[in-house]
């Protein structure tokens, strides 16, 4: 549930936990927005005054393509490419072959027992309070037990915690081990990244979120796991350099690169300013030297104005006359959201362009590790369920819903609520 507080450090770490947490309410939203003051409510800042949709601070690169759905590595620009297929071999699996005991009975207090490991109804009894919670802190209305929507998300934390039981096991059959001293010093970063180590603020937000500190430490310690089984599960993966310039060569149209111009701006709140700006310029004034001393873009003022202006990306205003101007010239002043602008075009447009394989190798090699990651973790994950599938016994009330395939798999008697096998 920290997940996003937590950056993985590979898309398919998301994959991973994707696979394994509920959509249950996700503390670490909520953490970051109560630290820090609220969410982006979706319009542009009236007070930015970059002309791109950026808040870099520095002039914006020619910008390669992004991904779709994960940060790292980028996907590339027009359209999603064909992906990788490539058959893990076993020995990429990392599934410990200990043999899972089956559980017979499942005790008092207990909603369910995988292999020897019990599943407390005191930490379901938990999630669901702290669901409830966080649904009505957002101004929503939690589902009444005994409704279709609760049941839902009664299952969906009963296999939440199943599988975190299963992974947990998992771990330690094959000896991942996170120590407390690596979840402490995690549990630092993230209150002093979001509360400045303010302790108060930490405790309030707990309260908010209807979370304990046990319970926080246990959450961190789980994504730190969930790393470390993903890192042994992939560890194995070698790409061939063949593999990766013949995805290339399949995928070279949707490598391109979109047509950029470097030009320079001074961005100024008033017409009145603007104007005064330009009849400076037209007497022969510096253009570098006036937008470090008015530009009100302080990430581009520094540069003297020089800006990466990519086609798209800048406010349609800005782009109109950045890609219109000849060498050289300067514009008159141009009103977009952000105040009134001078442009300088500083040199020729570079076109847009399908970029070389030694251009984006790293970027292929990025995308082909992330198919062959997501194989791999598929079929992991999958070999998880297989071994730990019938080793399952649900309290009364806690069996998850049956399927056709359960029913046709399961022999009777195995993995169901309350009875032995």
């Amino acid at each position: 549930m920290l997940s996003s507080l937590y950056s993985p450090r590979s898309a398919h770490m998301s994959r991973l936990r994707t696979s394994i947490l509920p959509l249950v309410a996700c503390f670490a939203v909520a953490f970051a927005v109560a630290a820090c003051g609220g969410g982006d409510d979706g319009e542009a800042s009236e007070t930015a005054p970059p002309p791109a949709e950026t808040t870099d601070a520095s002039p914006a690169p020619v910008e390669e393509p992004t991904p779709t759905e994960e940060p790292a590595p980028a996907e590339p620009a027009g359209g999603e490419p064909e992906p990788v297929s490539a058959e893990p071999t076993p020995a990429e699996l990392s599934i410990a072959s200990n043999d899972v005991p089956t559980p017979t009975s499942v005790p008092a207090g207990a909603i369910a027992v995988v292999g020897d490991g019990v599943v407390e109804q005191a930490a379901f009894d938990q999630l669901i309070s702290q669901r409830e919670l966080t649904t009505v802190n957002q101004g929503g209305e939690f589902p009444s037990a005994g409704t279709p929507e609760y049941e839902t998300v009664k299952n969906q934390l009963i296999d939440f915690l199943v599988r975190r039981e299963t992974f947990s096991q998992e771990a330690e059959a094959i000896g991942v081990v996170i120590s407390d001293e690596d979840v402490e010093a995690q549990l630092v970063e993230l209150r002093e990244q979001f509360f400045e180590g303010d302790d108060e603020r930490y405790q309030e937000e707990l309260e908010n979120q209807g979370l304990t500190e046990e319970q926080v430490f246990a959450d961190i310690k789980f994504q730190q796991l969930t790393d470390s089984l993903f890192e042994r599960v992939t560890q194995a993966i070698t790409l061939d350099d063949a593999v990766v310039e013949a995805y290339y060569e399949e995928n070279a149209e949707s490598f391109t690169s979109p047509e950029s111009r470097e030009v320079a701006h001074i961005l100024v709140e008033t017409k009145g300013e603007a104007d005064a700006l330009k009849v400076q310029l037209d007497n022969g004034g510096d253009f570098a030297t006036l937008a470090e001393e008015n530009s009100i873009d302080e990430g581009t003022a520094v540069e003297g104005g020089a800006y990466t202006a990519v086609r798209g990306l800048s406010v349609p205003e800005f782009d109109e006359v950045a890609f219109g101007l000849e060498t050289g010239e300067i514009s008159d002043p141009v009103e977009t959201q952000f105040g009134w602008h001078i442009i300088q075009a500083l040199e020729d447009a570079t076109p847009e362009g399908t970029q070389t394989f030694e251009e984006v190798r790293d970027q292929v090699e990025g995308l082909v590790r992330r198919d062959r990651e997501a194989e791999v973790v598929d079929l992991w994950l999958a070999a998880i369920d297989a071994k730990y599938g019938a080793k399952i016994l649900y309290a009364p009330g806690f069996a998850p819903p049956a399927s056709p395939i359960d029913d046709a798999e399961v022999p009777e008697g195995e993995g169901t609520e309350g009875s032995a096998p």
